[in-house]
C-alpha cells in the first residue's frame, strides 16, 4: 500500500503505513509505528459515538416511560407508546429492555436514587441524627411539592410502593444512627418508630401526586409550600413520641 491516503474504517481497524505516525483517539493518548510496515491500531470514535447514542435513546426511553406511568400508571400504557413518545423505534426498546416490566424495574431503581440523593443532601446538611431526619424528610416533600411529575409518578407506583416504603424506613433508621454523627437524639431507635414516619411520608407524596393528578397546573394545586412545613412539622413529632 503505497497510497498515503487511506479511508477510515468506522469503528474498526485504521490501517497507517507511515514511517512516523501518530493516532491520537477520543482518550487523547497518542500510539506511534517506527517502522516503515503498515501498522494496525484500533480506534474508537465509532464506538464512543455508538455508546454515546445508546446512552442517549435509553434515557429518553426512560423519561417518557416516566411520563406515561405519572400521567396513567403503571398498567395503562403500552411499548409503542413509549418509543413514539422517545421518538425510537421499537427494535431500540428491546435493546435495552426485555420487557415493559424490566422499564418498571428500572424507573423504580431511578426513583431509589432519587430518595439516596436526598439521603446524602441531609447528611451533609445536619449535624445531628434529629437534624439529619427532619432535613431528609423535607427535602422529599419538597421534592414532591415542586416536581408534579416525581409526585405523580409515585402516587401511581401501585404495589411497588411497598418497596419505597421499606426503602425509606431504612434511610430513616440509617440517619438517626448515622457514625459520623455524635449527637444522639432521644429515643431515636425505637422499634417501629420510622416504619410509621415511612408509611405517613409515602402518604403525604401520594397525596401531592393523587392532587397534581386531579387538578393538573389549576391554582388549587400549585406548590404549597407551608403544607411542606406542616407536613414535616407532624411527621417529627410522630418521632419524638414514639
Amino acid at each position: 500500500m503505497h497510497n498515503s491516503r487511506h479511508q477510515r474504517i468506522y469503528g474498526t481497524w485504521i490501517v497507517l503505513p507511515y514511517r512516523w505516525c501518530a493516532v491520537r483517539p477520543r482518550t487523547r493518548q497518542s500510539r506511534w509505528c517506527r517502522h516503515g510496515r503498515a501498522a494496525v491500531v484500533w480506534h474508537d470514535w465509532g464506538a464512543d459515538r455508538w455508546e454515546r447514542r445508546k446512552m442517549e435513546s435509553r434515557a429518553r426511553l426512560l423519561q417518557a416511560a416516566f411520563v406515561l406511568v405519572a400521567e396513567r400508571g403503571f398498567a395503562n400504557f403500552a411499548v409503542g407508546e413509549v418509543t413514539e413518545a422517545a421518538d425510537v423505534g421499537l427494535g431500540t426498546f428491546y435493546n435495552h429492555f426485555s420487557s415493559k416490566e424490566e422499564i418498571h424495574k428500572a424507573l423504580l431503581e431511578n426513583l431509589i436514587g432519587d430518595l439516596d440523593l436526598a439521603m446524602e443532601g441531609a447528611k451533609g446538611s445536619a449535624d445531628s441524627p434529629a437534624a439529619c431526619v427532619k432535613a431528609y424528610i423535607s427535602q422529599i416533600l419538597r421534592r414532591a411539592n415542586d416536581d408534579s411529575h416525581w409526585s405523580m409518578f409515585i402516587s401511581n407506583l401501585g404495589p411497588y410502593q411497598v418497596e419505597i416504603i421499606e426503602h425509606l424506613d431504612a434511610s430513616l433508621r440509617r440517619l438517626a444512627g448515622d457514625p459520623t454523627n455524635t449527637a444522639q437524639a432521644p429515643d431515636v431507635t425505637a422499634p417501629g418508630k420510622f416504619i410509621v414516619v415511612s408509611c405517613a411520608v409515602l402518604g403525604m407524596l401520594i397525596r401531592f401526586g393523587a392532587g397534581r393528578s386531579v387538578c393538573g397546573n389549576l391554582p388549587t394545586c400549585a406548590p404549597d409550600s407551608a403544607l411542606v412545613d406542616k407536613a414535616t412539622t407532624e411527621l417529627l413529632r410522630i418521632v419524638a413520641e414514639s
